[in-house]
């Protein structure tokens, strides 16, 4: 079994994405990702249909209009109704670390890619996840997960760094394009051309999600969320640990809409589209959800949580 993000499950004939580290008591919070065409292959693998769903709001409006794929329930750890599934509800759990279509010895370009990085990556365990899982196409993503320890995150990055290479300008183009940054700019075109979660790997644009929380144990998250509104805030970042899931920032506030100046607050996201996107000693805007993360009613930690599509964080050097 496998749950953390970047697993995959299935029931009622959907594959459904884990989503963050944490769930509430008794479930998983996953996202609906790809619908099964047919059991089984010629070569006994499984057809998978990628829904086209690429945000959050197209997931909710999705099982809000067909219920029957999944339920939309509260969900402590996010302050709002989510996709959510009992633990003891899941068919079939997918281990990334031992992904189907290569175990079936299929040659391609995934399981090249798998075998090159874990190979390659000494400190850290490899894992498949995304359709490439099943099956795959040139057009289709590879998503790659790495599991280590907080130790020897510094190792795999620069074995990373090391072992791929960065994408084209074209490349960086395209995926800043696809995902929509609410505030595309040449400095955030050349974090993602040189991030080290976006790759090249034997000629593949790969994605990269670096995981230090263990996928095969099973953590409650023992918070409530409060949502107190959506924040605006002008920053400066104190630090940050933007290459590993889930990506944060620590931003001390210069000027906001309802944050205290001098406050120091975590922006986190659990999105790629966030990870890298602002650097140390550098002045940001930020926009998104503020949340406390009460605990007990003695201990209550805020943050700014990154999710929706209008939410960022950018530079505010390159904005207008």
């Amino acid at each position: 079994m496998c749950f953390v993000e970047g697993c995959l499950v299935r029931k009622n004939n959907v594959i459904w994405i884990v989503k963050g580290v944490e769930h509430p008591a008794g479930y998983l919070t996953v996202f609906p990702r790809y619908e099964i065409k047919d059991k089984e292959t010629g070569e006994g693998g499984i057809l998978v249909k990628k829904m086209g769903l690429k945000n959050p709001e197209e997931y909710y409006e999705f099982l809000l209009t067909k219920p029957g794929y999944g339920k939309l329930l509260y969900n402590n750890c996010a302050g709002r109704a989510t996709p959510l599934i009992g633990i003891n509800e899941v068919e079939t759990f997918y281990n990334p670390f031992k992904p189907l279509i290569c175990e079936e010895k299929r040659r391609s370009e995934p399981c090249l890619v798998y075998e090159y990085l874990a190979s390659a990556i000494e400190h850290g365990e490899i894992g498949l996840t995304g359709s490439s899982y099943f099956m795959w196409t040139p057009k289709s993503d590879i998503d790659i997960l790495i599991f280590t320890k907080p130790s020897n995150v510094t190792q795999v990055l620069e074995e990373i760094k090391v072992k791929t290479s960065e994408i084209s300008w074209e490349e960086a183009l395209s995926i800043m394009n696809t995902r929509e940054y609410h505030i595309p700019s040449l400095t955030t075109l050349t974090r993602i051309k040189r991030s080290i979660n976006q790759r090249k790997v034997l000629g593949n644009v790969v994605f990269i999600r670096i995981l230090t929380v263990n996928p095969f144990i099973y953590n409650e998250c023992r918070y409530n969320v409060l949502k107190e509104g959506e924040a605006y805030l002008q920053g400066l970042v104190l630090d940050e640990r933007s290459a590993v899931y889930p990506y944060t920032y620590r931003v001390r506030v210069l000027s906001s809409d309802i944050l205290e100046k001098n406050q120091e607050i975590t922006i986190i996201s659990d999105r790629g589209r966030f990870s890298e996107a602002a650097k140390k000693e550098e002045k940001v805007i930020v926009k998104g959800d503020y949340e406390a993360k009460i605990y007990s009613p003695r201990q209550i930690e805020h943050q700014v949580y990154l999710w929706a599509k209008h939410h960022y964080i950018a530079p505010m050097k390159h904005v207008e």
